[in-house]
């Protein structure tokens, strides 16, 4: 997992080349750590080439968990590389950009606040 940079009180994860099931902890250790720190995160996906659903899972749960805390929660790039692949294929980004749900928003606006 490489550095994560704290701004602020803000923190930017920054996803290593692969997440997969294989390493996943420790990018939930370095989220959870963010969640109990930070009044905003930021997770960049920018050098991400590898992913698998168990990125997608921990995602969708960090974002609630931010929301239940107020913390904004977004993500850089999120849909340019392998996390967007992964997306796609489970069907989890829409096929029309007209009614966009607050979930599928998550997923294809990048950096955004939650409620």
């Amino acid at each position: 997992m490489e550095d994560s940079a704290q701004r602020q009180n803000a923190t930017c994860i920054r996803l290593p080349n692969a997440v997969t099931i294989r390493n996943i902890e420790a990018v939930h250790t370095d989220i959870l750590g963010g969640l109990t720190t930070a009044d905003q995160i930021e997770i960049d996906c920018t050098d991400l080439a590898e992913a698998d659903l168990s990125l997608v899972q921990l995602l969708v749960a960090a974002h609630k968990s931010a929301a239940r805390r107020g913390t904004p929660f977004a993500l850089i790039h999120p849909t340019s590389n392998a996390l967007g692949d992964i997306l796609k294929r489970a069907g989890l980004l829409p096929s029309a950009q007209d009614n966009l749900t607050e979930g599928d928003l998550f997923w294809l606006k990048g950096t955004q606040d939650n409620e």
